[in-house]
């Protein structure tokens, strides 16, 4: 068959696959959205790493006019830029990319796409951040007049400590703190998302024999060390302006966003160290090592930074890794 001819009929297919995702999505009523929301970016995906990025460009084109025609606005936007990474994707692949810093792209575009969808879903609907924000401190506050008036009937209380601890959380709960952590937390599940697009996409294009090259054990990818310090001080700098906010809100409010996404960076490697060590040093099974992780992460939670910051910066990695075959792959 002539490539030309060959590149037009595979293309017509995903976009005809691509469309019938949409058609099922909308005749299910969009129950199933956040399920089809893995399965946008593999079409493309597909003729991007067989084709490249500039034949995959008309294909693309398809797809968005799929969107516009078989899918809501929001749908439209979820398929659009899931599309897109499935393009960004497939074109890693096909120029043979380091699979570590494919995934790191997939994630941080995950991320910011998923920022980008909750704007868009709040202009759609009209609600406004604030509502969204003053409804989630309504919750929060609740929790919190049940946990003291608990503490209050139980006889076993410090008025002091009570009084700093309601203080602290009328600073955490203040309505730039929770708008703040809405969108962070929204990013971080953008993250999450990607990774589990990079595993599903490799596992399929795997079965479909597409050469997608295998990728690193978890524990191969190692950060810059001085990520590490610079993160425990963020984090403590953070929860100094928590304590004693500073007069400039602008400064403040850049600290306290630096400085929970440090934390979450230094808890992921925390984890990590644990369950290495659980699997290395302790000699546990998976199973036993991973269940073990879990319960370690609620009984060492103020921890996690600190061994976090050893993992990265004080050598507990490679400590950790010295001598041991490699496992923990992330597809």
């Amino acid at each position: 068959m002539n490539i030309k001819t060959q590149k037009i009929t595979f293309g017509a297919m995903i976009v005809a696959i691509f469309a019938v995702i949409l058609l099922l999505n909308r005749q299910t009523g969009d129950m199933f959205e956040s399920l089809f929301f893995f399965l946008f970016p593999i079409p493309m995906v597909a003729y991007s790493a067989k084709y490249g990025l500039k034949s995959s460009f008309a294909v693309f084109i398809c797809t968005i006019m799929c969107t516009m025609l078989f899918g809501t606005i929001t749908t439209a936007f979820y398929a659009i830029s899931q599309a897109l990474v499935g393009l960004v994707y497939g074109t890693c692949l096909y120029h043979k990319k380091d699979p570590a810093k494919t995934i790191l792209l997939i994630m941080f575009l995950c991320g910011i796409f998923s920022i980008a969808s909750l704007w868009v879903t709040f202009v759609i609907s009209g609600i406004p951040v604030s509502q969204s924000v003053a409804e989630l401190k309504v919750i929060m506050n609740t929790y919190m007049d049940t946990m003291l008036n608990q503490a209050k009937a139980s006889g076993n209380y410090d008025d002091t400590a009570i009084a700093q601890l309601t203080e602290s959380f009328s600073r955490l709960t203040s309505d730039a703190m929770l708008t703040r952590i809405v969108f962070i937390s929204t990013a971080g599940t953008g993250i999450l998302q990607g990774v589990v697009i990079y595993m599903l996409s490799s596992v399929i294009l795997r079965r479909l024999r597409f050469p997608v090259p295998k990728a690193q054990p978890l524990q191969n990818f190692y950060p810059p060390e001085w990520t590490g310090i610079i993160a425990l001080a963020a984090t403590y700098m953070m929860q100094f302006t928590m304590v004693k906010p500073l007069t400039n809100e602008i400064l403040n409010g850049t600290i306290e966003t630096v400085g929970i996404c440090c934390s979450m960076y230094l808890l992921v490697f925390g984890v990590m160290a644990i369950s290495m060590f659980l699997r290395r040093k302790a000699h546990l099974t998976k199973g036993a090592a991973m269940i073990l992780t879990v319960l370690l992460i609620f009984v060492l939670y103020g921890l996690l930074p600190f061994a976090g910051c050893a993992y990265i910066s004080l050598g507990l990695h490679k400590w950790l890794d010295r001598g041991n075959p490699t496992e923990f792959p992330i597809s």
